[in-house]
């Protein structure tokens, strides 16, 4: 009986916390016996390389420790590859947010742990996000404009850990350029202006914010969340809203639950997948439902 597990460990995730649940992991699991196989990430997409390459039939299950960094690396390696064969995916937090895990009520890594090794998989939605020539997955958000430029100073804010995002977010809207990008829905007659635009598969994006409560990770849907231009001052206070949970009730807030969107932008402007940034001109992003197995 296969038994062996891939387990790809991030060093550097959640401020360092990796090797020490690395070590955890190891005691609580006989993995001399199965002749597993664990590989410590050196750079940036080394996972993603890990496993596209790596002959995944060899394995029943792959083990993740890390943040949601790591999970979108791991997810990507395995739907780009050229035989398409997938396998469960286990991840255990080790990040600062853990967005996905908050999800499932599993932020603790030894109950991850265990739940990993009872065998329980759940499907996953995962988001296709096709910007200009490139293509990504998804298994928690993508966001463009303010939700990124907001993602790319909390990224220079690392010291402060998980206030970095409030940090990040009053940084973004005192310095923001307006955009005004053009965000089109299948089945709306209008097109909607907005410089924050953002598409979520999960309740939880950064440190656990809850920024789409309805989402299910595994309806075949997005929920997409849309800010109507306005001033400064009343962009900062949904954003404190957004804290609370209670942003939705802000009349500039549109949600819906949406398969797939499209924006456009004049200018190239800033995106964030999974909290890593890139630049767009032109997005689409749609759901490809159940598309992953998720041992939680």
């Amino acid at each position: 009986m296969k038994n062996k597990y891939l387990v790809v460990i991030n060093p550097g995730s959640g401020h360092g916390k990796g090797p020490a649940i690395a070590e955890r992991l190891v005691q609580m699991a006989d993995f001399d016996e199965s002749g597993s196989d664990v590989i410590i990430t050196k750079y940036k997409d080394h996972a993603v390389e890990i496993v596209n390459t790596c002959d995944l039939n060899k394995y029943v299950a792959l083990i993740v420790l890390g943040g949601d960094g790591t999970i979108h690396e791991v997810i990507n390696g395995m739907l780009k590859r050229k035989d398409q064969t997938k396998i469960p995916i286990g991840a255990i937090p080790a990040g600062t947010g853990n967005s996905l895990l908050h999800d499932f009520d599993c932020t603790d890594a030894d109950e991850s742990i265990r739940r990993i090794f009872d065998g329980a998989t759940r499907k996953v939605d995962v988001l296709k996000i096709r910007y200009d020539e490139h293509c990504l997955y998804s298994v928690n958000m993508v966001g463009c404009g303010l939700p990124a430029v907001v993602n790319h100073y909390a990224g220079k804010l690392r010291i402060l850990k998980s206030q970095r995002y409030n940090a990040g977010a009053i940084w973004a809207i005192v310095r923001h350029k307006s955009m005004c990008m053009e965000v089109d829905v299948p089945g709306l007659d209008d097109i909607i202006v907005s410089d924050f635009v953002l598409g979520s598969n999960t309740v939880h994006v950064g440190t656990g914010l809850k920024a789409a409560p309805a989402a299910l990770t595994d309806d075949g849907l997005l929920d997409l969340f849309i800010l109507k231009p306005g001033g400064r001052a009343s962009t900062a206070r949904i954003f404190s809203e957004l804290l609370r949970g209670t942003h939705l009730a802000n009349p500039r807030v549109v949600c819906m639950q949406v398969s797939e969107f499209s924006v456009a932008s004049k200018e190239e402007a800033q995106l964030n997948i999974d909290g890593e940034n890139y630049r767009f001109s032109r997005l689409n992003v749609s759901v490809l439902p159940e598309e992953i197995d998720f041992l939680l």
